[in-house]
């Protein structure tokens, strides 16, 4: 069921905010080397091992994908294309 997908992280790093909040539901935002942010809005539900702080690996399930999923990826506050980082 797709509306049941696993949302995993695409690169190691450090977790940085993982929060409700009022406009973009549950948001997960993971801190990459060189200034790399990978941003996860409108989560179902966080993953209850994820929290601020915490080092994940690549691969590591940080919630569950509702109907839909925002996925953005900044580096040093600009936009990149987050096609480049799903394989």
């Amino acid at each position: 069921n797709e509306a049941d997908a696993k949302v995993k992280s695409v690169l190691n790093g450090k977790v940085i905010l993982a929060k409700p909040t009022a406009m973009l539901e549950n948001v997960v935002i993971i801190e990459h080397d060189n200034g790399l942010h990978t941003i996860y809005a409108h989560l179902d539900k966080i993953a209850p091992t994820v929290e601020v702080g915490k080092r994940l690996k690549q691969g590591s399930i940080i919630g569950r994908a509702g109907r839909e999923l925002m996925f953005q990826v900044t580096q040093r506050n600009a936009h990149i294309d987050p096609m480049q980082m799903i394989r």
